[in-house]
């Protein structure tokens, strides 16, 4: 951050110039900012279900259980794929639209 023709100018100096990192015109970071604000609770979520739920079922499946907890882990395993799929459609769809 610096400053430069009396205002504050996020960028980098180079022997050819300044990059402003807020001019869309040489940088994406607005675009790239903005991606990550509006679909910020969407990336948590994924977080959570897909990463964490994955560790899980991972550290569940190492121990042994009987009969009616691996019933309920297979329950679990499949509704995880189940929100799998349903993510990379959300996805697919996303990627369709930008």
């Amino acid at each position: 951050c610096f400053e430069a023709k009396g205002k504050q100018i996020y960028g980098r100096i180079y022997p050819w110039g300044l990059i402003d990192i807020e001019n869309s015109n040489h940088s994406d970071f607005l675009k790239l900012r903005n991606m990550l604000i509006i679909h910020m609770q969407d990336l948590q979520q994924v977080t959570h279900e897909f990463h964490y739920e994955n560790y899980r079922l991972e550290k569940l499946q190492l121990k042994k259980y009987d009969e009616p907890q691996r019933k309920l882990l297979q329950e679990k395993d499949n509704e995880l794929r189940r929100m799998q799929d349903l993510l990379c459609k959300v996805q697919g769809q996303l990627a369709e639209k930008l």
